[in-house]
Protein backbone atom coordinates (compact mmCIF):
# COMPACT_ATOMS: atom_id res chain seq x y z
CA UNK A 1 0.00 0.00 0.00
CA UNK A 2 1.34 3.56 0.47
CA UNK A 3 0.40 6.85 1.79
CA UNK A 4 -2.53 9.39 1.94
CA UNK A 5 -5.04 9.95 0.20
CA UNK A 6 -6.92 9.14 -0.48
CA UNK A 7 -11.97 17.40 -4.36
CA UNK A 8 -15.04 21.16 -5.21
CA UNK A 9 -15.73 24.99 -5.56
CA UNK A 10 -18.61 26.36 -7.91
CA UNK A 11 -16.80 26.10 -11.80
CA UNK A 12 -17.17 30.34 -11.44
CA UNK A 13 -15.03 30.34 -8.65
CA UNK A 14 -12.89 27.23 -9.37
CA UNK A 15 -12.11 28.10 -13.01
CA UNK A 16 -9.30 30.94 -11.82
CA UNK A 17 -7.42 28.02 -9.89
CA UNK A 18 -7.50 25.35 -11.72
CA UNK A 19 -6.18 27.31 -15.12
CA UNK A 20 -3.37 28.77 -12.89
CA UNK A 21 -2.85 25.26 -11.27
CA UNK A 22 -2.34 23.61 -14.82
CA UNK A 23 0.16 26.41 -16.25
CA UNK A 24 2.09 26.14 -13.46
CA UNK A 25 2.18 22.03 -14.19
CA UNK A 26 2.77 22.44 -17.69
CA UNK A 27 5.60 24.63 -16.40
CA UNK A 28 7.39 23.13 -14.11
CA UNK A 29 6.43 19.52 -14.26
CA UNK A 30 9.21 16.81 -14.13
CA UNK A 31 7.79 13.70 -12.78
CA UNK A 32 3.61 13.52 -11.99
CA UNK A 33 1.77 11.58 -9.23
CA UNK A 34 -0.54 9.40 -9.35
CA UNK A 35 -2.49 11.03 -6.85
CA UNK A 36 -2.56 12.47 -2.96
CA UNK A 37 -2.84 9.27 -1.77
CA UNK A 38 -0.72 6.91 -3.25
CA UNK A 39 3.25 7.14 -3.16
CA UNK A 40 4.90 4.07 -1.64
CA UNK A 41 2.39 1.72 -2.29
CA UNK A 42 4.73 -1.52 -2.31
CA UNK A 43 8.50 -1.83 -2.50
CA UNK A 44 8.15 -2.83 -6.15
CA UNK A 45 5.77 0.64 -6.61
CA UNK A 46 7.78 3.23 -4.88
CA UNK A 47 9.57 4.34 -7.62
CA UNK A 48 6.87 4.59 -9.73
CA UNK A 49 4.62 6.24 -7.88
CA UNK A 50 7.41 9.08 -5.92
CA UNK A 51 8.12 10.24 -9.84
CA UNK A 52 4.33 10.38 -10.80
CA UNK A 53 3.85 12.70 -7.20
CA UNK A 54 6.05 16.02 -7.54
CA UNK A 55 3.80 18.64 -9.52
CA UNK A 56 0.10 17.07 -10.11
CA UNK A 57 -0.23 18.13 -6.60
CA UNK A 58 -1.14 20.93 -6.90
CA UNK A 59 -3.56 20.66 -9.64
CA UNK A 60 -5.12 18.06 -7.57
CA UNK A 61 -5.88 20.13 -4.58
CA UNK A 62 -7.39 22.73 -6.69
CA UNK A 63 -9.37 20.42 -8.35
CA UNK A 64 -10.70 19.27 -4.72
CA UNK A 65 -11.44 22.38 -3.25
CA UNK A 66 -13.66 23.15 -6.78
CA UNK A 67 -15.53 19.48 -6.51
CA UNK A 68 -16.04 19.40 -2.98
CA UNK A 69 -18.29 22.69 -3.53
CA UNK A 70 -20.25 21.84 -6.60
CA UNK A 71 -21.19 18.32 -6.19
CA UNK A 72 -24.28 17.97 -3.58
CA UNK A 73 -23.10 16.78 -0.17
CA UNK A 74 -24.62 13.46 0.06
CA UNK A 75 -21.97 12.17 -2.91
CA UNK A 76 -18.93 13.38 -0.77
CA UNK A 77 -17.32 10.53 1.63
CA UNK A 78 -15.83 11.86 4.91
CA UNK A 79 -12.08 11.48 5.65
CA UNK A 80 -12.83 8.43 7.73
CA UNK A 81 -15.18 6.98 5.51
CA UNK A 82 -12.68 7.04 2.92
CA UNK A 83 -9.85 5.55 5.05
CA UNK A 84 -11.79 2.75 5.87
CA UNK A 85 -11.76 1.92 2.45
CA UNK A 86 -8.64 2.28 2.01
CA UNK A 87 -7.85 -0.05 4.53
CA UNK A 88 -10.37 -2.96 3.25
CA UNK A 89 -8.66 -2.50 -0.22
CA UNK A 90 -5.12 -3.18 1.68
CA UNK A 91 -7.22 -6.28 3.10
CA UNK A 92 -8.57 -7.62 -0.15
CA UNK A 93 -6.15 -10.32 -0.80
CA UNK A 94 -6.94 -11.58 2.99
CA UNK A 95 -3.61 -10.01 4.61
CA UNK A 96 -2.40 -6.86 5.55
CA UNK A 97 0.97 -7.26 6.95
CA UNK A 98 3.07 -4.80 9.25
CA UNK A 99 4.95 -3.16 6.57
CA UNK A 100 0.85 -2.70 5.00
CA UNK A 101 -0.54 -0.48 8.02
CA UNK A 102 2.53 1.61 8.16
CA UNK A 103 2.11 2.85 5.18
CA UNK A 104 -1.83 3.31 6.20
CA UNK A 105 -0.48 5.16 9.01
CA UNK A 106 1.36 7.52 6.22
CA UNK A 107 -1.93 7.63 4.37
CA UNK A 108 -4.30 8.83 7.26
CA UNK A 109 -1.65 11.56 8.13
CA UNK A 110 -1.90 12.67 4.71
CA UNK A 111 -5.16 12.72 4.28
CA UNK A 112 -6.53 14.34 7.44
CA UNK A 113 -4.75 16.50 10.47
CA UNK A 114 -6.81 14.58 13.00
CA UNK A 115 -6.13 11.04 12.27
CA UNK A 116 -3.90 10.46 14.94
CA UNK A 117 -7.07 11.45 17.41
CA UNK A 118 -9.12 8.44 16.34
CA UNK A 119 -6.23 6.07 14.19
CA UNK A 120 -6.84 3.55 16.91
CA UNK A 121 -10.24 3.38 16.83
CA UNK A 122 -10.97 3.32 12.89
CA UNK A 123 -8.48 0.59 12.41
CA UNK A 124 -10.61 -1.40 15.51
CA UNK A 125 -13.93 -1.24 13.59
CA UNK A 126 -11.92 -1.96 10.35
CA UNK A 127 -10.72 -5.39 11.38
CA UNK A 128 -14.06 -6.09 13.30
CA UNK A 129 -15.83 -5.77 10.46
CA UNK A 130 -13.20 -8.00 8.20
CA UNK A 131 -13.31 -10.42 11.38
CA UNK A 132 -17.09 -11.22 11.59
CA UNK A 133 -16.93 -13.62 8.31
CA UNK A 134 -15.07 -16.49 9.51
CA UNK A 135 -16.03 -18.67 5.88
CA UNK A 136 -13.09 -18.00 3.65
CA UNK A 137 -15.36 -18.50 1.14
CA UNK A 138 -17.73 -15.36 1.62
CA UNK A 139 -14.51 -13.19 2.95
CA UNK A 140 -14.32 -11.25 -0.23
CA UNK A 141 -18.33 -11.07 0.19
CA UNK A 142 -17.46 -9.36 3.05
CA UNK A 143 -14.64 -7.12 2.44
CA UNK A 144 -16.97 -5.92 -0.30
CA UNK A 145 -19.90 -5.55 1.88
CA UNK A 146 -17.71 -3.18 4.28
CA UNK A 147 -16.53 -0.80 1.89
CA UNK A 148 -20.53 -0.96 0.90
CA UNK A 149 -21.07 0.29 4.27
CA UNK A 150 -18.66 3.22 4.41
CA UNK A 151 -19.66 4.56 1.02
CA UNK A 152 -23.39 4.45 2.02
CA UNK A 153 -22.66 5.87 5.66
CA UNK A 154 -21.20 9.01 4.18
CA UNK A 155 -24.42 9.58 1.48
CA UNK A 156 -26.34 9.68 4.65
CA UNK A 157 -24.10 12.52 6.01
CA UNK A 158 -23.30 16.29 5.18
CA UNK A 159 -19.85 15.69 6.09
CA UNK A 160 -17.86 14.28 3.50
CA UNK A 161 -14.90 16.15 1.39
CA UNK A 162 -13.74 13.56 -0.86
CA UNK A 163 -15.00 13.08 -4.75
CA UNK A 164 -16.45 10.00 -5.38
CA UNK A 165 -14.44 9.88 -8.63
CA UNK A 166 -11.15 10.94 -6.43
CA UNK A 167 -11.54 7.90 -4.04
CA UNK A 168 -12.00 5.60 -7.60
CA UNK A 169 -9.00 7.16 -9.05
CA UNK A 170 -6.73 6.23 -5.58
CA UNK A 171 -8.30 2.74 -5.61
CA UNK A 172 -7.25 2.07 -8.79
CA UNK A 173 -3.38 3.60 -8.34
CA UNK A 174 -3.57 1.33 -4.78
CA UNK A 175 -4.35 -1.34 -6.71
CA UNK A 176 -1.75 -1.49 -9.40
CA UNK A 177 1.10 0.12 -7.80
CA UNK A 178 2.76 -3.34 -6.97
CA UNK A 179 2.12 -3.97 -10.88
CA UNK A 180 -0.08 -6.78 -9.63
CA UNK A 181 -3.93 -5.63 -10.50
CA UNK A 182 -6.02 -8.90 -9.06
CA UNK A 183 -9.30 -10.23 -10.36
CA UNK A 184 -10.32 -9.75 -6.46
CA UNK A 185 -9.91 -6.20 -6.89
CA UNK A 186 -11.24 -5.55 -10.07
CA UNK A 187 -14.34 -7.33 -8.84
CA UNK A 188 -14.78 -5.19 -5.88
CA UNK A 189 -13.92 -1.71 -8.01
CA UNK A 190 -17.02 -2.56 -10.07
CA UNK A 191 -19.11 -3.08 -6.56
CA UNK A 192 -17.83 0.54 -5.67
CA UNK A 193 -18.42 2.12 -8.59
CA UNK A 194 -22.32 1.25 -8.37
CA UNK A 195 -22.53 2.75 -5.05
CA UNK A 196 -20.44 6.02 -5.39
CA UNK A 197 -22.58 6.21 -9.28
CA UNK A 198 -19.83 6.61 -11.39
CA UNK A 199 -20.24 5.08 -14.83
CA UNK A 200 -17.78 2.11 -15.99
CA UNK A 201 -16.58 3.42 -19.08
CA UNK A 202 -14.47 6.14 -16.32
CA UNK A 203 -13.45 3.12 -14.41
CA UNK A 204 -12.15 1.64 -17.58
CA UNK A 205 -10.64 4.79 -18.62
CA UNK A 206 -8.83 5.51 -15.29
CA UNK A 207 -7.63 1.92 -15.25
CA UNK A 208 -5.78 2.29 -18.59
CA UNK A 209 -4.69 6.05 -17.16
CA UNK A 210 -3.04 4.57 -14.11
CA UNK A 211 -1.37 1.60 -16.28
CA UNK A 212 0.10 4.17 -18.85
CA UNK A 213 1.44 6.29 -16.19
CA UNK A 214 3.18 3.41 -14.71
CA UNK A 215 4.53 2.58 -18.27
CA UNK A 216 5.69 5.77 -18.92
CA UNK A 217 7.56 6.46 -15.64
CA UNK A 218 8.97 2.95 -15.93
CA UNK A 219 10.24 3.72 -19.56
CA UNK A 220 11.82 7.13 -18.19
CA UNK A 221 13.84 4.94 -15.31
CA UNK A 222 15.19 3.12 -18.12
CA UNK A 223 16.06 5.72 -20.02
CA UNK A 224 17.88 7.55 -16.67
CA UNK A 225 19.73 4.57 -15.54
CA UNK A 226 21.15 3.40 -19.16
CA UNK A 227 24.81 3.98 -20.08
CA UNK A 228 23.84 6.81 -22.66
CA UNK A 229 24.62 10.21 -22.32
CA UNK A 230 22.04 12.38 -21.29
CA UNK A 231 22.13 14.60 -24.59
CA UNK A 232 20.71 11.11 -26.34
CA UNK A 233 17.29 10.63 -24.08
CA UNK A 234 16.93 14.10 -22.82
CA UNK A 235 14.74 14.24 -26.31
CA UNK A 236 12.83 11.14 -25.26
CA UNK A 237 12.61 12.14 -21.81
CA UNK A 238 11.01 15.37 -22.43
CA UNK A 239 8.50 13.86 -24.85
CA UNK A 240 7.40 11.02 -21.96
CA UNK A 241 7.24 14.76 -19.55
CA UNK A 242 5.00 15.99 -21.94
CA UNK A 243 2.61 12.79 -22.35
CA UNK A 244 2.15 13.19 -18.62
CA UNK A 245 1.29 16.58 -18.45
CA UNK A 246 -0.98 15.97 -21.27
CA UNK A 247 -2.42 12.38 -19.34
CA UNK A 248 -2.63 14.40 -15.82
CA UNK A 249 -5.29 17.02 -17.71
CA UNK A 250 -7.38 14.71 -18.93
CA UNK A 251 -7.62 12.97 -15.49
CA UNK A 252 -8.07 16.04 -13.95
CA UNK A 253 -11.17 16.72 -16.33
CA UNK A 254 -12.50 13.49 -15.94
CA UNK A 255 -12.99 14.08 -12.18
CA UNK A 256 -14.02 17.73 -12.47
CA UNK A 257 -16.65 16.74 -14.97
Amino acid sequence: MGLFDKMKKTLEEGAENVKKATQNLSESVKDINISESVKELSKKGETAIQGLKDNSTEMIKNAREALSKKEEPNDLITNEDALKVFYFQMAADDTINVEEEQKFMEIGRDLDPDFESYKENLIQKCKESINRESDPDYYLDNITESIGEAIKHSQQTSAGTVHPKLLLWNLIAISVSDHEYLEVEKKMLRSVIRWLHIDRDVLLEMESTVQTLLALQEEEEWLRSSDRQYSEVEKHLNEISDRKVAIMRSIHALIMD
